[in-house]
């Protein structure tokens, strides 16, 4: 509709009616935007492909590729091997295991693809939403890939729900109609089948722009019949500890930190912390403002994501975490730069200035140093797989823990998906407040000798690993760590990871 009407007179004395303002540009057709959908996709893998020469982080990129493994050796999630997220993550890599051998490239190249995708789904949503073309392309490009520098690249679940939650938005904003909210329901379910939290976020976030309650039915075909197969095969507390409990209580409990700029040190922490904290909720609040004053539920529904998405910073609030959260919060900003606003209001310097905070983001998290583990424990870890796979057949369950379990900080989870072997333990995962509880150690004793479980994947590094500002630094059970003692000897010492076999 037009923005406004208005009379003026002339010298004459005649009155004319004033022009109307010109109509916001028409949502783009979907068949228009794949060639440069394409080209968002390209450049945000170019731009995030020097992760594919960084070691991974062998327990947050673990977690979907072990499950991975798992599933194809025939184990249930929730049920049979402990699980922190929605299981599509685990199947998504269990399909890469079909494909590819197990390697630390294969989960890479899948990474990589996973930031190629959510370039491409941000572009789609931001076009959806009427940005300028080119304002599109850039912001969807470095907010898919500023994080991958610190993030690395997996087989992330919180970015394949991410992906997800973009598409849906985009369904819901490019056409008011019954069949675009089931869509936009429908593909939110696979956002929270990969990830509760961020399916959460989308779901309000559709809701949001919709106005309607049929994403509600999309949303249902999607997820019920998960949640019925669960309830059926998964014992109730099992699904409580793994997909509530833990993420909304013991999250914040055992795993909370303070500030990122009062952790870290060196000269790239000040920038960081402008660029992942306080850049990425500028920029929330800004196209927050603008969809206030359009009054753009499209818009409005983004912006909903995006801040939602930020509350995993209060359950664990360091840099991985705020550059995981600030995807969103970037492609806000593209919000900002409509058509209209660029070409009319602020003109084409206005379009210079959105291309220079990029730049600067894209250097910045280009220098930010990667958050992995050094080569050295890399090396250790490549040793005892290979020793792994060359003591025991492919069928055979392994444990993969610490050398001293009071304190389970974390677990070099990748070892299983790396050497295709199927867990001995139940609880595979560790996690303060789970894996170091007594009641928890009595179970994974009771899985080692039931499963006749031989050979230990032992990690030195993070056996005393704690953060004093949570609750993870409360030492728990010496059960398991007596047991291994008493049942198993050292059969290959790799420095950094200890092989131990059963007596």
């Amino acid at each position: 509709m037009p923005h406004g009407s208005g009379r003026r007179g002339t010298a004459a004395g005649i009155v004319h009616p004033m022009p109307a303002l010109s109509r916001p540009e028409a949502v783009p057709s979907l068949r228009g935007l794949g060639v440069p959908a394409t080209v968002a996709a390209v450049g945000a893998a170019a731009l995030a492909a020097k992760g594919l020469l960084l070691p991974l982080n062998m327990y947050d990129a673990g977690i979907s590729a072990s499950a991975g493994t798992f599933i194809l050796h025939g184990l249930v999630p929730y049920r049979d091997f402990w699980m922190l997220y929605g299981p599509l993550g685990g199947y998504l890599a269990a399909l890469v295991g079909l494909v590819f051998p197990p390697s630390v490239t294969a989960v890479q190249l899948v990474g990589l693809m996973l930031v190629a995708s959510q370039g491409a789904a941000g572009f789609v949503l931001l076009r959806c939403l009427r940005v300028a073309p080119m304002a599109a392309l850039l912001v969807a490009i470095v907010s898919a890939a500023a994080s991958s520098r610190l993030v690395g690249l997996e087989i992330a679940a919180w970015q394949c729900a991410v992906v997800a939650a973009l598409l849906a938005l985009a369904a819901a904003s490019i056409a008011d109609t019954p069949r675009s909210r089931l869509l936009a329901g429908a593909v939110v379910g696979l956002s929270l089948l990969f990830r509760q939290d961020v399916g959460l976020y989308a779901l309000l976030a559709v809701l949001v722009v919709s106005r309607r309650v049929r994403p509600l039915i999309g949303f249902g075909l999607v997820v019920g019949p998960v949640v019925v197969i669960l309830l059926a095969i998964v014992p109730l507390d099992a699904l409580y500890e793994q997909l509530v409990w833990y993420p909304i209580v013991g999250t914040r409990v055992y795993r909370a930190v303070p500030d990122p700029l009062s952790l870290a040190s060196g000269p790239m922490a000040v920038p960081l912390m402008v660029l992942f904290v306080w850049g990425a909720r500028a920029g929330i609040v800004a196209a927050a403002i603008r969809a206030f004053v359009a009054r753009d539920a499209a818009r409005a529904g983004l912006v909903v994501f995006a801040l939602l998405c930020q509350l995993q910073t209060i359950g664990r609030g360091d840099f991985y975490h705020f550059a995981q959260a600030a995807g969103p919060a970037f492609l806000c900003l593209g919000t900002v730069f409509t058509p209209q606003t660029v070409a009319r209001k602020w003109g084409a310097g206005a379009l210079a200035g959105v291309v220079s905070v990029l730049v600067v983001v894209a250097v910045v998290a280009g220098f930010a140093s990667p958050l992995t583990p050094p080569a050295s424990y890399q090396a250790s870890v490549a040793q005892a797989v290979a020793y792994v796979r060359q003591h025991t057949t492919r069928t055979e369950p392994v444990f993969v823990g610490l050398t001293s379990n009071r304190y389970t900080f974390m677990n070099p989870l990748m070892v299983y998906y790396l050497a295709d072997r199927p867990p001995g333990v139940r609880d595979t995962m560790d996690n303060p407040g789970v894996t170091n509880r007594d009641a928890t150690q009595r179970e994974m004793i009771a899985d080692l000798d039931r499963s006749g479980t031989r050979y230990l994947v032992l990690d030195r590094v993070f056996s005393s690993a704690c953060e004093p500002f949570n609750a993870s630094c409360q030492p728990g059970s010496s059960r398991l760590d007596e047991f291994i003692a008493s049942e198993f000897q050292s059969a290959a010492d790799f420095g950094d990871i200890v092989v131990m076999v059963r007596r």
